[in-house]
Formats: structure tokens, sequence, C-alpha cells
């Protein structure tokens, strides 16, 4: 039968649900590329791909459910446990098309949900800048690259080492205020 794809037990396989934020909708795709970690293995990656989406948004959550097919040849990946997954996203989804704006993962920072990024406004002065990430449900590794879907302009500049720094100086400006 031409297009129908057959289970071979040879090649186990596990499925890995993920609860996609409802923001990065418009980045998830059947077939996508997926990265998979696991606690029991922290140095080894596992891939895999997006098979279904669900077609329901959880009202509690605001995530929908991402079903990925990851193979699983040594049987390492079992039922039941929890994984960080990391979606591909093209950053040129069609030739000609305007690639999405991304910043290095170093450059996020995060405070409880919000995630923000630190904007060079002008030398030795900087601007705390609200962003929205396309798929920011996994962990991000050094080298790595987030796009960005709001709160940054093309051609901004913004702070990718020291990030922690600038915001621990930030609370410490806002202790001081109030302690006035």
């Amino acid at each position: 039968m031409k297009g129908v794809k057959r289970f071979d037990a040879s090649k186990p396989v596990v499925n890995v649900a993920a609860d996609v934020p409802e923001r990065a909708l418009g980045s998830l795709r059947i077939g996508q590329g997926a990265t998979i970690r696991v606690a029991a293995f922290p140095s080894r990656r596992f891939t895999g791909h997006v098979e279904r989406v669900s077609d329901q948004v959880d009202s509690a959550k605001r995530t929908v459910e991402a079903l990925l097919h990851v193979p699983n040849p040594t049987r390492s990946l079992k039922p039941g446990m929890f994984a960080t997954v990391v979606l591909h996203v093209r950053l040129a989804a069609e030739p000609g098309a305007e690639r999405p704006l991304s910043v290095p993962a170093s450059a996020v920072v995060t405070d409880g949900d919000a995630r923000y990024v630190f904007v060079q406004v002008a030398p030795l002065t900087f601007e705390r800048r609200a962003v929205e990430l396309a798929l920011s449900a996994g962990g991000a590794r050094a080298g790595t690259r987030v796009v960005v879907l709001s709160g940054l302009a093309p051609g901004e500049r913004v702070v990718t080492r020291g990030a922690f720094t600038l915001k621990s100086e930030l609370a410490k400006a806002a202790f001081a205020e109030d302690e006035h």
C-alpha cells in the first residue's frame, strides 16, 4: 500500500507528548524535527519528529499537545519519563521569505513566566525589554538561537553576555528605591 506507514517492531519508537505554548502554534508543523533530552541520560540527545498536533488548546495551561515519534533502538527511553523537548524551527520558510528575527539564547533572561532581553539604547545604557519567543519550551544550549515574535526590532543590539549581571543590578536598584 502506497503512502501507508507500517509499524516495524524491530525499530522501537517512543511517543513523546510535548506541551507547546499557544503563542508558538504558528511555528509548529507536522514532520518538524525535535531534540529530546531526559534526566536519566543528560549527555545524550534523542531526535524525533512531530507526528500529530492536538486540535484543542488546554484552557488551563494555554498549551497544545504535540505528539512526537522518537526512535528508541536501545530502548533507553521509557514511557512516563519527563523530557525536555526543543522543536526545530526553520529560520527561512520559503525562498525569498524574510528571516525571522532571532537572538542568541544567552541573551534571553527569565523572570517567572516573563522573558526579556537587555537592549543597548546608548553607550553603557541598557533597557530591559519584554519579548515573546517562538518555541520556548526547552532548555537552551550554548550557541543556540531563539526566534523573537515580538518586543524587539531588527538591528537593535542586545546583551548576549552579562545579561544576568544586568538583571541583578536592576534588582538591587529597585530594592534601594523601595528602602527610601
